[in-house]
C-alpha cells in the first residue's frame, strides 16, 4: 500500500473540521478501514479524521495527537495511533494509494455528514479510482471497506437452526443474508444501504420477547433505515432492495412469526415524523 503525503486541497476542509464534531459509532467489528483511530468506540471528524489527515501529511509525535484525542480514547500515543492506521487500509477511493488530498478528505467529509456531490467534489477522488462515484465511496466506507473476499463463510444448513441464525462477523446481519445482498447489489452504495436495512430487520430476531417500547423502537429504527434507503438509492431501487431484505431475513415461519409478534406488541402508534433523517 502506497502512502502519499499530499497537502493540496485540505486547508479549507481542515477549517471546516474545526467547526464540527459529529460522532458515528463503528458498526462493523470486521472493518478493514476502522475509522475509530483513537479507540474510544466512535469515529468523529475532530479526532479520528484529523488524526488520519495529520498522519498522511507526515506529522508525528506531539504534532500528530495534540488536541485530537477523544476524552475516552484508549489509544493515546503516537505509536498506537500509527499502528492502528498501518493495520488498516484507508484507500477508500480504491486507486491503490492512500492520500491526504483524496482519501483523508473523503473520510473527513463522510464523518462530517457529507453525501452526494459534496462528498467527492473538488477532485477528492484520485485518478484511477475504482470507487469513482459518491455512492461507491459512501457505501464502501459505510460497510467498513468490505469486498467479496471479506464476506463471512456460507453457514449452510446451520443458517436456519436458530431463530437469530449465524452471524460470524458480528455485524448484525446473518451470514447468508449478507452474502446474498452482496451478490445482488455489488455497488458499494447499494450494498451499504441494503445492509443498514438488514441490520434493522435482523434486530426483530435478536429479542423474540419484546415489550411495547422495545417493539416500537425497532419499528421506528426500521422506518428510518427505509427512508435512508430511499434517499440513498431512489424509490424504485429502494423498493426492490427492501423486498429482498424482508424475504431473506424473515425466510422461515418462525422468523415471520417473530416479526408478527413484534408488530402485535407495538400496537397502534405513530412512527417518527417524516423528514431528512441522519443516515450515517
Amino acid at each position: 500500500m502506497v502512502i502519499v503525503a499530499d497537502r493540496k486541497a485540505v486547508t479549507t476542509l481542515v477549517i471546516a473540521v474545526a467547526a464540527a464534531s459529529l460522532a458515528f459509532m463503528s458498526t462493523n467489528v470486521q472493518a478493514k478501514c476502522n475509522l475509530d483511530l483513537d479507540g474510544d468506540s466512535k469515529a468523529t471528524a475532530l479526532t479520528d479524521g484529523l488524526l488520519l489527515l495529520r498522519h498522511l501529511l507526515g506529522l508525528t509525535d506531539t504534532a500528530l495527537i495534540q488536541g485530537a484525542l477523544g476524552s475516552a480514547a484508549t489509544r493515546r500515543t503516537t505509536l498506537s495511533i500509527q499502528s492502528h492506521i498501518n493495520g488498516n487500509n484507508f484507500d477508500v477511493d480504491r486507486n491503490g494509494s492512500v492520500s491526504a488530498g483524496t482519501d483523508a478528505v473523503l473520510i473527513l467529509r463522510y464523518l462530517l455528514g457529507y453525501s452526494g456531490n459534496q462528498l467527492v467534489a473538488g477532485g477528492a477522488v484520485g485518478a484511477g479510482a475504482q470507487n469513482a462515484t459518491s455512492g461507491d465511496v459512501y457505501g464502501y466506507i459505510q460497510t467498513g471497506c468490505i469486498t467479496a473476499a471479506d464476506l463471512p463463510p456460507d453457514p449452510g444448513p446451520a443458517a436456519n437452526t436458530a431463530l437469530a441464525g449465524v452471524d460470524t462477523n458480528a455485524d448484525g446481519v446473518r451470514d447468508e443474508v449478507e452474502r446474498a445482498l452482496f451478490a445482488s447489489y455489488s455497488s458499494p452504495g447499494n450494498f451499504g444501504e441494503a445492509m443498514r436495512l438488514a441490520k434493522r430487520a435482523q434486530a426483530f430476531l435478536a429479542q423474540p420477547a419484546l415489550t411495547t417500547t422495545q417493539a416500537r423502537t425497532l419499528l421506528n429504527a426500521e422506518a428510518l433505515a427505509t427512508r435512508c434507503l430511499q434517499n440513498g438509492v431512489g424509490a424504485k431501487t429502494a423498493a426492490v432492495i427492501a423486498q429482498e431484505v424482508e424475504l431473506r431475513t424473515f425466510n422461515t415461519l418462525a422468523r415471520r412469526l417473530a416479526r408478527k409478534t413484534a408488530m402485535d406488541a407495538a400496537g397502534a402508534f405513530e412512527l417518527l415524523a417524516e423528514g431528512s433523517p441522519s443516515c450515517n
